[in-house]
């Protein structure tokens, strides 16, 4: 492999006087090129990193309903010695769980529209300009938005964060509808 600067000898020349350095230039914009490997090697991490972080959120979320249901066994108790089956007990902390995941999609979603928004007001005067200079087109409209909704991005985000929450909530459930409810009376 040659490196960046290197020497081309002439064939049938005295190579001490036909000595030229030799350089290498991409030909397009470089800037289109440099975001185009960011993005690839991006998205390659992002391979890796979402399904982490898919299951760092399931331990979390499964320990927080844990401790959730622990919290509230006596009041499992109470109704399953009320009448109540298990299969209604799951029922209600399936409820609580898919009604927080929710919670959980809806914040992210403010929080991301906000931020998105935040930075488009303040380099709103540039923006337009970067994403020209970054591509190489300049015979565009001056407008450049940070902030859109994907619909199709939106629903997955929606649906990983459900099933997230569904998946956290099965293995306390679990233990807790097996529990005896006398016992757990007894023990609180």
């Amino acid at each position: 492999a040659r490196s960046f600067i290197d020497t081309y000898t002439c064939p049938g020349y005295d190579s001490e006087s036909c000595k030229k350095p030799w350089t290498s230039q991409v030909y397009g914009a470089i800037n289109y090129l440099l975001i185009d490997d960011i993005s690839e090697r991006v998205s390659g991490v992002a391979r890796l990193v979402l399904p982490t972080a898919i299951v760092i959120a399931v331990i979390i979320m499964s320990f927080t309903m844990a401790r959730v249901i622990i919290d509230s066994r006596h009041e499992t108790a109470i109704f399953r010695s009320l009448g109540a089956k298990r299969r209604d007990i799951v029922h209600i902390y399936l409820a609580y769980s898919i009604l927080v995941a929710l919670l959980v999609a809806v914040s992210a979603f403010v929080i991301g529209f906000t931020t998105a928004l935040m930075m488009q007001i303040i380099y709103r005067g540039g923006i337009a300009d970067y994403t020209k200079a970054a591509y190489g087109v300049f015979n565009e409209p001056d407008t450049f938005s940070l902030v859109g909704i994907d619909g199709t991005l939106l629903s997955l985000t929606v649906v990983v964060i459900l099933v997230v929450g569904v998946i956290a909530v099965i293995p306390p459930l679990i233990r807790n509808v097996r529990r005896n409810p006398i016992r757990d009376m007894r023990e609180e």
